[in-house]
């Protein structure tokens, strides 16, 4: 990773109040597949205004409570993987409120060839619940596939509005994993998609 970043105490939801702002990351990620450029994880940490592209796997991936993720821009990112996302988390059903917001997500890469998956702008993976995704705006404009825009992998309680997602395979993905567990995988999670 280009950037790792702890910061806060999630137990106690004490900030960490730190900030990742302004920063250009090239080309990186290509020593170690499979690291995101930017790991972020904690609470009340910021990622603003920070320009990735030309990545094999996640611009970022992050974990925790009450981060602000905005005004990035993210490109040409996923270039050696499938099944993931260019802004990913996963796997953490009790790390909520983390706000996704004004980043601009593009040119994101094509079907897996393996295992036919499509890459994904915003991608809240296995139960990843209390986001609230908004005015993005998600163009993959892949070469083999159309890519997908923001995909809820069987989370609750996420809010995911106002977003723009052009020529996707499939703009919004509510998956209903896990519903032995769930009599609605996705419950309270609501889409909205308004010009």
């Amino acid at each position: 990773a280009a950037i790792i970043f702890r910061g806060g105490d999630r137990e106690l939801l004490c900030g960490g109040n730190n900030v990742i702002a302004n920063n250009y990351i090239y080309n990186a990620g290509n020593k170690q597949r499979c690291t995101p450029v930017i790991q972020l994880s904690g609470a009340y940490n910021y990622v603003l205004n920070n320009e990735a592209h030309m990545l094999p796997f996640h611009a970022l991936n992050y974990g925790g409570n009450e981060n602000l993720i905005a005004y990035n821009e993210f490109y040409d990112a996923l270039r050696d993987t499938g099944d993931c996302g260019v802004v990913y988390t996963g796997r953490q059903f009790l790390t909520r409120g983390t706000e996704i917001a004004y980043n601009y997500v593009h040119d994101f890469k094509h079907l897996d060839k393996r295992t036919h998956d499509n890459g994904v702008g915003i991608y809240l993976d296995d139960r990843q619940s209390g986001i609230y995704v908004h005015h993005n705006i998600i163009y993959p404009n892949g070469i083999d596939s159309r890519g997908n825009g923001v995909q809820n992998g069987s989370g609750m309680h996420n809010t995911i509005e106002y977003n723009t997602v052009v020529d996707a395979e499939a703009p919004f993905t509510l998956s209903n994993r896990f519903v032995e567990d769930y009599n609605s995988s996705s419950a309270g999670t609501s889409v909205i998609n308004e010009a």
